[in-house]
């Protein structure tokens, strides 16, 4: 049976797709630096800034649960303090392991970065607070406070041996600070892990996953960013038809 002259032919299987032309690689950098940049690029405004609003919400709360000080007051008041569950621990080096292999060893360590990672600039000082890390300088610092500490209680806190000793141990602390960042995502010591742990709720746990999700989500909006837009404005689709004859 013939088919209707009326009906139109199917369109082809290809104009259901998006063309290569609506792939922008630069909104998916610009949505990786900050979450949502990219759409706004594109015209998208309301969309992107809820992107923005949203990964930020939830990254932002996240490094604020995560952070923590307590006081112990053994034989010395010491402050211990953790100011962020973003950070990339730096492991003692291995004879003859190139630095790919430490940073998959130290991934693997700290595994919640592989999703933080994908927030963008948000989490570049935890990257920086890594690169400037010597984990035997860190460690001989350590030492080095743990000593002054011990030695200004033995002289006494009321001596001026004991204050000297003391305003040491504090200037020490003050040259472990990154130049640019400070304590900003800066790999906490042992210590201060488990006294923070020790003297705070469960919040600290609940912390990394808000910026892990965060990070998660960054990944979908570098994504849409990316393939640009599913329907493209009425604007930028060809018009059918032609332009009609003069009379």
């Amino acid at each position: 049976m013939d088919q209707p002259a009326d009906s139109a032919p199917p369109s082809p299987p290809s104009e259901a797709f998006p063309s290569a032309t609506q792939i922008s690689p630069l909104g998916g950098i610009l949505s990786y630096l900050v979450p949502g940049l990219g759409q706004i690029v594109q015209g998208r405004v309301a969309k992107g800034v809820l992107f923005f609003v949203c990964v930020y919400v939830l990254f932002f709360y996240g490094v604020y649960l995560g952070a923590a000080e307590v006081k112990i007051k053994d034989r010395v008041e010491r402050t211990y303090k953790v100011t962020s569950n973003i950070y990339l621990p730096r492991g003692e080096s291995r004879p003859n392991e190139g630095a790919f292999s430490a940073l998959l060893n130290n991934l693997y360590n700290r595994p919640q970065f592989l999703g933080q990672f994908w927030v963008g600039m948000a989490a570049w000082p935890a990257i920086a607070q890594y690169i400037s890390l010597d984990r035997a300088m860190e460690d001989r610092l350590e030492s080095e406070i743990d000593r002054n500490y011990d030695e200004a209680a033995n002289e006494g806190l009321d001596t001026p041996e004991g204050q000297a000793k003391l305003m040491k141990a504090k200037e020490l602390e003050q040259e472990r600070r990154h130049p640019l960042f400070g304590e900003m995502m800066r790999e906490p010591s042992y210590k201060a892990i488990n006294a923070v742990h020790n003297g705070s709720d469960k919040r600290l746990e609940l912390a990394w996953v808000f910026t892990v999700i965060a990070g998660v989500l960054n990944i979908m909006v570098i994504y849409d960013a990316f393939a640009g837009p599913a329907f493209p404005s009425p604007s930028d689709e060809p018009k059918k038809g032609g332009t009609p004859c003069p009379n």
